[in-house]
């Protein structure tokens, strides 16, 4: 407080620099600094969780000639926590094939946080729902990972799913109540690859007589796939074949040329005489 020593002791204070947006005010009599709006942390300059606002005020005494004093009042703002993080996107997207191993990358997710403060600012990731132990994901960087021993097959999965629909937060540094989060859906379809073996049905014994006419039915043959979309083709394998006669003596091939007595149709898996 400045007092002056003389008889002209009526004193009068005012702010002469460092406040051009008018965020302040000075009672001309007492000198008692107060805001003239709510400030906003993240319009003043400078850098980290701090604000520095250097006000210079001037006082004055009614003496003849009048004599003044600058003194410097800083003022130290603090952020608060009133921007919520927000996502780059409400929703993402992604296709996972089936027998993608534990660590494999899936997406990442991205938020930002407008407070200006460090401390307010930093953005950490969490799964909220939705993952059934299958996903995980980055608490820094919000990249989504498959789990380390996760099988993300439908078929051996309980229960089956091909979709999974996650619930994503981001929430920033703001402590107890004062946090403030935000939520993203990410959606994975779990894609069908060929790395299930086909399986035959027994077709049995069968039988026909040795004059059976050329392209006469002598069975088909069926086989399953648990792929989500199979795509079967059929084919003899002449190499595993071989034929007998009744006394069940091995038949060569350069005797005679059993190889090419019947055919397979591709698709429907029917078992023909060829010749």
């Amino acid at each position: 407080m400045a007092t002056a020593r003389t008889s002209n002791s009526e004193l009068t204070f005012r702010i002469v620099a460092g406040d051009p947006g008018g965020n302040f005010t000075i009672d001309g009599s007492t000198g008692q600094l107060t805001l003239t709006r709510p400030l906003d942390f993240e319009a003043l300059f400078g850098e980290g969780d701090t604000r520095m606002v250097n006000l210079t005020v001037q006082v004055s005494d009614k003496g003849q000639p009048p004599l003044s004093a600058l003194c410097r009042a800083q003022v130290v703002v603090t952020d608060q926590n009133d921007e919520a993080p927000r996502f780059d996107r409400s929703v993402y997207t992604k296709t996972v094939p089936e027998d993608a191993p534990g660590g494999t990358r899936v997406i990442q997710v991205s938020a930002s946080d407008a407070d200006g403060s460090r401390q307010n600012s930093r953005v950490v990731y969490r799964i909220q729902h939705g993952a059934q132990d299958k996903f995980v994901i980055d608490s820094t960087t919000g990249l989504i990972t498959v789990a380390q021993g996760a099988n993300l097959d439908p078929d051996l999965s309980r229960p089956r799913a091909a979709n999974y629909k996650l619930t994503v937060a981001a929430l920033d540094g703001g402590l107890g109540a004062d946090q403030l989060v935000d939520v993203a859906t990410v959606n994975i379809t779990i894609q069908d690859v060929n790395n299930k073996l086909p399986s035959f049905t027994d077709p049995g014994l069968v039988t026909i007589p040795e004059d059976t006419p050329l392209g006469s039915v002598v069975r088909r043959v069926v086989a399953t796939d648990l792929d989500a979309v199979p795509l079967l083709r059929y084919s003899i394998d002449h190499s595993l074949g071989e034929a007998r006669t009744e006394e069940g003596t091995l038949v060569r091939a350069s005797d005679y040329n059993f190889t090419a007595a019947f055919q397979i149709h591709p698709i429907e898996g029917i078992v023909r005489t060829a010749r």
